[in-house]
């Protein structure tokens, strides 16, 4: 992404496993290493392959809306006015999650063609 402006425009999609918990909180599933070495090394310890993050109700809200059928903008609008009132800068602070997500690789970004999504 260039600029914030090109990373509105851009639909997230999920790339990680999640989960939610019965308050509708989200826990993005994670990979602790791609190496088949180190894998062998947490199997060796009995150590889990995978950690959890827990996401805020607003990062939860998020994930959920990065379905692959909105852009980043579209995701603002709808988080204000969920959150109307209890949110600040929900456009500035939306568009950093979805950038360090993308940075951690939990999320790709698309931009809509007349042929369809490309990356």
């Amino acid at each position: 992404m260039k600029n914030s402006q090109d990373l509105l425009n851009a639909i997230p999609v999920r790339t990680v496993e999640y989960e939610e918990d019965e308050n509708s909180s989200v826990f993005l599933i994670n990979q602790k290493s791609k190496s088949p070495f180190i894998n062998r090394i947490l199997d060796l310890f009995q150590s889990p392959r995978y950690f959890r993050v827990k996401l805020d109700n607003y990062g939860s809200r998020c994930w959920k809306l990065a379905d692959g059928s909105r852009t980043v903008l579209e995701i603002c609008r709808a988080l204000e006015k969920e959150f109307a009132g209890q949110i600040e800068q929900a456009e500035s602070r939306t568009v950093l999650f979805f950038y360090q997500l993308f940075k951690a690789g939990q999320i790709k970004f698309y931009k809509k063609t007349e042929e369809g999504m490309n990356e």
